[in-house]
């Protein structure tokens, strides 16, 4: 059985919002998975440090921002990845310098198998999906939105990618709350 992860970012790093109340909005938009401008419409947007942000303010690969925010470092050593499975939308950071960029999940499956994942009232806790919905898919979003709980899920192969790479800030975890989630 291949194992799946849900996707975030990891606790000890930067935490970023939309600097005015529009780009928040926007930000929102992408946490609820609503629909957003086509890339080629795009203007990006200036995210600011939130203000229970970890100390030091040192900008991993992968970072939340109402949902995952990855480095130039992260869209380069992904591509192949991203290409196949997301769109990235440029953001600036108002502490950092370089590329950032919003990921969003243009996989979207009907994958996940109800019998035996664990569903509460506050959504997905424990994910079992059919692997040939999934097929070779390396990152995907659910077609139920409201079971991602904001994030996207990803293959062990993904999960290897991150490591080879040497990517910083990348959270896998197996299970919703999971006290042994993986932080590269």
């Amino acid at each position: 059985m291949t194992q799946f992860y849900r996707l975030s970012a990891g606790a000890s790093y930067p935490i970023y919002q939309g600097r005015t109340k529009l780009e928040e909005v926007v930000v929102r938009d992408f946490l609820n998975f609503k629909p957003v401008p086509p890339l080629c419409d795009w203007q990006p947007l200036t995210l600011t440090l939130y203000e229970s942000s970890p100390k030091p303010y040192k900008p991993g690969d992968c970072m939340h921002a109402g949902g995952i925010l990855i480095s130039e470092r992260a869209a380069d050593a992904l591509h192949d990845i991203w290409q196949r499975h997301a769109q990235l939308y440029p953001v600036f950071l108002d502490n950092a310098d370089g590329n950032f960029y919003f990921v969003r999940a243009t996989t979207v499956l009907d994958c996940l198998d109800h019998e035996q994942s664990e569903l509460d009232r506050y959504g997905l806790r424990r994910w079992v999906f059919d692997e040939n919905a999934v097929g070779d898919a390396d990152f995907f979003w659910l077609n139920e939105p409201s079971l991602c709980l904001f994030y996207p899920f990803v293959s062990e192969g993904f999960k290897q990618r991150v490591k080879k790479a040497k990517l910083k800030g990348f959270c896998f975890e197996a299970r919703f709350g999971d006290p042994k989630a993986w932080v590269s």
